[in-house]
């Protein structure tokens, strides 16, 4: 860690430590922000350094040891504290600043299959995929969880993956079971929510077709005995090619229905669908009235972060007892 001392700054190390009561999902957004600030001052590349086009092979030996101890500070979980009304008010008012519009000018109007396959619809959890589109570098890892994939990356989303139930939302034709088991990685199971998949293709991860924002979804999948899940993701699908603000209303209170104590529910980016402006006005409010029922609630813990320069959010629901909490 010594290295750190010529990059102009002894208190690098330091602030890669874990803050008392910081969150899992606040601590990896923090330190993924000041590890790409080393690795521009570093490599000289300055803003010109693009973290989601990063390889692990292109890492110093010094990155990768601070990626390490980042990895090991992430193991805990941390004790929630109580949430007051400030706190809360603030994050919305953060999240409220934040959200975007999802133009979808190739999906102007998702009503069908067709539509959707011009969009990406086999991104990766690992990999980054060939091609100059930025979709092609955005991978459930780099976006959700944490900006490098690297040997130790890799050990702890074994640790938080391992035996666990993954609820896609819009995955498209994900085939992420397969990719992680290569990783020596092992969820118990990963279900597609896709109403847009006519067809499943050999080795692709099981769909369930109906929307996400189906009031139906939980009696659907507590057929297929599954009555809660431990990890929900939406990347780049709901609520941003959700139309009706009810349809946004909706997916949280599925999300909330179907999270088990102790899960999180990972979505990125933080837009809504384009249109005029009573439209997208009606839609942001759908998601801050829905994320404020949430949080008020004190049953979740939120956290904002940005990838990819785009912003998401992470909700992790409270075990029985715990405290609600914003970062």
């Amino acid at each position: 860690m010594e290295n750190l001392e010529r990059f102009g700054n002894k208190n690098e190390k330091e602030k890669l430590d874990r803050m008392k009561d910081e969150s899992r999902t606040a601590y990896l957004s923090r330190t993924s922000n000041l590890i790409t600030s080393i690795i521009r001052k570093e490599s000289g590349q300055g803003m010109f350094f693009d973290p989601y086009r990063a390889h692990e092979k292109d890492l110093s030996p010094t990155v990768l040891e601070l990626i390490s101890k980042t990895m090991k500070e992430a193991r805990y979980e941390s004790t929630p504290k109580p949430i007051s009304m400030t706190d809360a008010k603030d994050i919305l008012e953060s999240i409220e600043r934040s959200i975007g519009t999802h133009r979808a000018a190739r999906v102007a109007h998702p009503k069908d299959e067709s539509a959707f396959e011009k969009t990406q619809r086999r991104r990766k959890f690992f990999e980054i995929q060939p091609g100059q589109g930025a979709a092609k570098r955005e991978t459930y890892w780099n976006t959700l969880f944490f900006p490098y994939n690297t040997e130790s990356t890799r050990v702890f989303a074994k640790e938080i993956l391992d035996g666990k139930i993954i609820l896609l939302l819009g995955g498209g034709r994900a085939r992420l079971k397969e990719e992680l088991k290569k990783n020596n990685i092992s969820p118990h199971e990963i279900l597609n929510i896709d109403p847009f998949i006519s067809e499943t293709e050999p080795e692709a991860d099981p769909v369930v077709p109906i929307s996400a924002a189906n009031k139906n979804l939980p009696d659907v999948l507590r057929e297929r005995d599954i009555k809660s899940v431990d990890e929900i993701w939406a990347e780049y699908s709901v609520p941003a090619y959700l139309e009706n603000p009810n349809e946004i209303r909706n997916l949280f209170q599925n999300i909330d229905a179907l999270l088990a104590e102790g899960g999180y529910a990972r979505i990125w980016p933080t837009e809504v669908k384009n249109g005029n402006n009573g439209e997208v006005n009606a839609r942001k409010t759908a998601l801050l009235e829905s994320l404020n029922s949430l949080i008020t609630g004190g049953k979740y813990e939120i956290t904002a972060f940005r990838a990819a320069g785009r912003p998401g959010f992470t909700l992790h629901k409270l075990k029985a007892g715990g405290l609600g909490r914003v970062n």
